[in-house]
């Protein structure tokens, strides 16, 4: 008995710092906010991404992420942190590809495949090339975490341009400018723009450009992370404070970005009687149709 407590503590303690090392990526309940810019306006908005749970892909314990923007436009990603290593599954593959070697030096290079969202490059894979400039130290919530200064390489047979990654790459928080390197047209509105803040129970890091959920009109009328929808959870209506006497639209999506109502919210309440047990997003919609900010509920 006491050999096998002794083996078992030894166990214990050599799987201990592999495993934590891997869980403070990506912790369940993360989320990571980006600045949404829109074209022909000065209103922003913002993008969010949250790890949800653990799962399995290809025999590798990972993180499954949702990525919300406010065109509805929701993407899957799936990660896993081993050593100083950080992949992403690419489904075009089909298999994990490196995507942040926190152990770089400067002058190190990695090679990262992606899939350029043009329909017309589709099934084709590209490539983007990260050069390490530089590398620090940073203190974060009393935490030393590795800095990676980089720059990219992109090919020149894409008409997409990928100008959302690189940059500034942070350990345990990823890159500034978003998860991977993200394709977007020239005339594609919203554009990304740089991470607000990330959030764990663990690690809080804010940039301080923007609160994490601040939505402000092109008009710099009034700034509308003070609008508030609550009760949450809620059981029939939905209230919004803080309105000022704007009128807008409303549409209520589910957890897979399908729509399930919409209509003018009138005397500031939303009626979600009838919607079933579980956990949806509201979008507030303006008069020019611009989503202006979305909020997750709980229905009872």
């Amino acid at each position: 008995m006491k050999k096998f407590t002794l083996l078992n503590l030894l166990i214990f303690f050599l799987v201990l710092p592999l495993s934590s090392i891997t869980q403070n990526w990506a912790p369940v309940g993360a989320k990571w906010y980006f600045t949404q810019n829109h074209i022909g306006t000065s209103g922003v908005s913002y993008r969010v991404s949250e790890s949800i749970k653990d799962t399995i892909i290809l025999g590798k314990n990972c993180r499954k992420i949702i990525q919300e923007d406010v065109f509805q436009t929701w993407e899957v990603f799936y990660t896993y942190k081993s050593n100083d290593s950080v992949y992403f599954y690419n489904s075009f593959l089909n298999e994990f590809k490196l995507l942040y070697d926190y152990g770089a030096s400067t002058g190190d290079i990695w090679v990262i495949p992606t899939i350029p969202k043009d329909p017309n490059l589709y099934n084709r894979l590209d490539t983007v090339i990260v050069h390490v400039d530089s590398t620090s130290q940073t203190i974060i919530d009393n935490q030393s975490l590795r800095v990676l200064y980089t720059s990219m390489e992109y090919p020149l047979n894409s008409t997409e341009s990928p100008a959302e990654f690189g940059g500034e790459i942070i350990e345990n928080i990823g890159g500034l400018k978003f998860f991977t390197p993200t394709y977007a047209h020239f005339f594609q509105d919203p554009s990304l723009g740089d991470m607000r803040c990330f959030v764990s129970n663990d690690l809080v890091f804010e940039t301080g450009a923007y609160d994490c959920d601040e939505v402000t009109l092109s008009n710099n009328e009034f700034s509308l992370n003070r609008l508030l929808v609550f009760p949450n959870p809620v059981d029939d209506f939905l209230i919004l404070k803080g309105n000022m006497g704007y009128n807008f639209n409303y549409v209520i999506y589910n957890t897979i970005g399908s729509g399930l109502g919409s209509g003018i919210i009138c005397n500031d309440k939303i009626n979600v009687a009838n919607l079933s047990k579980g956990i949806y997003y509201i979008h507030l919609v303006n008069s020019s149709l611009n989503v202006i900010k979305i909020a997750k509920f709980l229905k009872l």
